[in-house]
C-alpha cells in the first residue's frame, strides 16, 4: 500500500488460476472485454479488479458492487470513485468517497518530440528546460491523464489546463517509485499523507 489507499503490484507472479478464479467473477460483459485483450492487458486488467475489490473491502466494507464503464472505457462505482493505470507489469488502483484520478507511466527513454497537443506552453516549457526531458514529459502526461480520469473525460478535453502546480480545482500528487512515475488527482482542498514505503520519492524531476 503506497499513499492515500493506492495499492501497487506487478503482474510477474500472477499465475493463471488467479486469472480464471477472477474471470468466474466477472459479468459477461466483462468476461467478453477481457477475451478481446492481449495476455497481458488481460493480467493487468483482472489483478485491477482484485485489486479494486481489496480495496473496496478494506475502506468501504464493500466486497460485491457493480463497476460500469462510462463512454471513456473509464471505470465508474456507486457511491463511490475509483481509478485503475497500468504500465508494463505494473498495476495502481485507488478508491475514495471523493472524485479522484490516477495514472503511471514506467521510466523509459522516449526520444520526445516536441509541441504535444495535449500540453500548454508553460508545460512544454517546463520539459524543454531540464536535465531529464523524458522523465519531466512522464511527470506532466501522469498528471494530465490524472486529472482528465479525475474529470472522466479523455486527456484530450484538458489539454489548455496547466498541471505544472496544484489550482482552485485541483490538487495533484507525484511520486518516483520502482522505476515508475505514479500522479494523483484530487480535490483542491485533500490532504495527502505520506507514503509508507521509503522507496518513494516525491521529489520534482531534475
Amino acid at each position: 500500500m503506497l499513499d492515500d489507499n493506492i495499492l501497487f503490484r506487478s503482474v510477474e507472479g500472477f499465475t493463471l488460476e488467479e486469472y480464471r478464479a477472477e474471470y468466474r467473477r466477472q459479468p459477461q460483459e466483462m468476461k467478453d472485454r477481457l477475451d478481446r485483450l492481449p495476455t497481458l492487458q488481460r493480467c493487468q486488467t483482472a489483478d485491477g479488479r482484485i485489486m479494486l475489490r481489496q480495496l473496496m473491502t478494506e475502506r468501504f466494507g464493500k466486497k460485491n458492487f457493480q463497476v460500469t464503464y462510462n463512454q471513456h472505457g473509464q471505470p465508474q462505482l456507486k457511491n463511490a470513485y475509483c481509478s485503475i493505470a497500468h504500465s508494463g507489469l505494473f498495476v495502481v488502483c485507488t478508491v475514495s468517497e471523493r472524485p479522484v484520478g490516477l495514472d503511471i507511466e514506467r521510466v523509459r527513454e522516449l526520444q520526445y518530440v516536441y509541441d504535444c497537443p495535449i500540453f500548454t506552453p508553460q508545460e512544454e516549457q517546463y520539459i524543454r528546460s531540464g536535465e531529464d526531458p523524458d522523465e519531466r514529459f512522464l511527470y506532466v502526461w501522469t498528471r494530465k491523464e490524472a486529472y482528465a480520469k479525475r474529470e472522466g473525460l479523455p486527456v484530450a478535453s484538458v489539454a489548455r489546463e496547466t498541471v505544472l502546480d496544484d489550482t482552485g480545482w485541483a490538487s495533484f500528487r507525484t511520486m518516483r517509485y520502482k522505476g515508475c512515475i505514479i500522479s494523483t488527482c484530487r480535490p483542491w482542498d485533500y490532504e495527502y499523507s505520506i507514503a509508507t514505503d521509503s522507496e518513494a520519492d516525491y521529489g520534482a524531476p531534475k
